[in-house]
């Protein structure tokens, strides 16, 4: 692995990569660059495919080709003839940074939580309700209505919840919500037989699908793994809002049907309890920011506040965990030591570090020692996930020459996050200053600081 990490042409189409098979798959053109999918002068709805590559049964191995449709009544007409015709499909709908969409969830858990399905919508639902104040605005007692898309798939409970009536125009508006969305997760709380509790929503929603350049599988889709469309994982419509199949897809926004949202900071005007979630977290962000001197934790996207810096992974114990005088190369193989065991198993952590790892393989280019020190140090890390799988790490790795990536610095506040009794030493001369609050005296600033800082490390994908 020490010759990887040059970067990729962007504007190569690079069909030599795509079966001979694909390259006119369901009759659509595909292009595996973002760039050649762009210059081709696509449709207004864009969508993605997986594509077989190489055999491969890992579930973090993914490779995707693009292509387009006219509008999602185009959309629709493929999936119908597809459906006549018995034609199974791998269709990710595709959501650009400009895109508007609606408000989506994809739910993921074991299987069990099949016999629950109904009362988990209905809670997902309540709770969407409660945040963005249905009561106070007079919401008819019934919304917003979800759209659900489930599967047969018996070795795990999956399915998409769509509110067609909860609206973004683009992607940065869906951010402004999003952190405050996933704070209050955890205040969805079932008590099971036995006396034990479990934070339900939180469990099962995952917080990884919404960045700027997103594959939202489509319905009727299946996932593709080992060269084979699984017909068990076909998301199926369980029915629609107000009759309109095309409410099925998280990204036709209609006007029509768009409730009355209130601006973000307002809902947390509205609910102390909201208030209280967010400012916890904030709280620990600030906290993990304030002991890794020299590097704050600004602005954070959705995925960062409510994935790397899960409480879940901070853990209690006194040690002194010096970077003082060490080379960059040094400070990184230590960092990866200090992390909580359990980030390799988690796929956000892993494309994070991944990107860290790539930066230091470019920054030593032409330097075979040190690359393979690093390959090694980030190897003994991801190793630990059960699944482990050296060539899915070199193509996660590789993927990332094209992307903007964070430094060391994210390390570093990773290793303070997960480690918040410890004391880090990043100068060889410790100057101890008296704590800032942690949170300003108006709670609202807090929050509104909390989901609006100026943007300083987050991810582009």
């Amino acid at each position: 692995p020490s010759g990887l990490g040059s970067a990729r042409p962007l504007s190569t189409p690079a069909l030599a990569a795509l079966p001979k098979s694909f390259r006119r798959k369901y009759g659509l053109e595909w292009y595996t660059t973002k760039d050649a999918l762009f210059h081709s002068g696509p449709g207004s709805v864009l969508v993605s495919s997986t594509y077989d590559l190489r055999h491969c049964s890992s579930p973090r191995a993914k490779k995707y080709c693009f292509s387009s449709f006219a509008s999602h009544d185009d959309y629709w007409s493929f999936l119908e003839r597809s459906k006549r015709e018995r034609e199974s499909h791998s269709l990710h709908e595709l959501f650009l940074a400009e895109d508007p969409r609606c408000l989506y969830f994809d739910l993921d858990g074991p299987p069990h939580y099949k016999a629950m399905h109904e009362d988990i919508v209905d809670q997902l639902q309540q709770y969407i309700r409660w945040f963005f104040a249905g009561d106070f605005l007079n919401w008819d007692p019934t919304y917003p209505k979800p759209v659900v898309l489930t599967t047969e798939d018996a070795n795990k409970y999956s399915c998409h919840v769509i509110f067609p009536q909860l609206q973004f125009s683009n992607h940065a508006e869906q951010d402004l919500y999003l952190p405050a969305i996933f704070a209050g997760l955890s205040a969805v709380v079932w008590d099971l037989e036995g006396g034990t509790s479990v934070p339900l929503l939180r469990e099962l929603v995952d917080r990884v699908p919404y960045t700027t350049f997103q594959n939202f599988r489509g319905p009727f889709a299946c996932k593709l793994r080992g060269g084979r469309l699984l017909e068990e994982t076909r998301l199926e419509p369980e029915g629609w809002f107000k009759s309109d199949p095309l409410t099925s897809f998280a990204g036709y926004a209609d006007p029509d049907h768009a409730l009355q949202m209130l601006p973000v900071g307002e809902l947390l005007r509205l609910n102390e309890e909201f208030r209280y979630h967010v400012d916890g977290q904030n709280r620990r962000i600030l906290a993990a920011g304030m002991a890794a001197n020299g590097c704050p934790i600004g602005w954070c996207s959705p995925q960062d506040r409510d994935l790397l810096y899960d409480p879940c992974f901070q853990r209690r114990g006194t040690a002194t965990i010096s970077f003082a005088g060490l080379t960059d190369l040094e400070q990184y193989e230590l960092a990866l030591q200090w992390l909580h065991p359990a980030r390799a198993s988690q796929w956000w952590s892993w494309f994070r570090v991944s990107g860290v790892t790539c930066r230091m393989l470019q920054r030593y280019h032409g330097n075979a020692a040190a690359r393979r020190r690093i390959w090694d140090a980030h190897i003994a890390w991801s190793s630990t996930y059960p699944t482990f799988d050296l060539e899915e790490n070199i193509e996660m790795v590789d993927d990332c020459t094209t992307k903007p990536t964070p430094d060391e610095k994210l390390l570093y506040r990773m290793v303070s996050f997960d480690n918040p009794d410890a004391e880090l030493r990043t100068a060889k001369w410790q100057y101890h200053l008296a704590p800032a609050p942690l949170l300003l005296r108006d709670p609202y600033a807090a929050a509104a600081m909390a989901l609006g800082l100026a943007a300083c490390d987050a991810p582009h994908v």
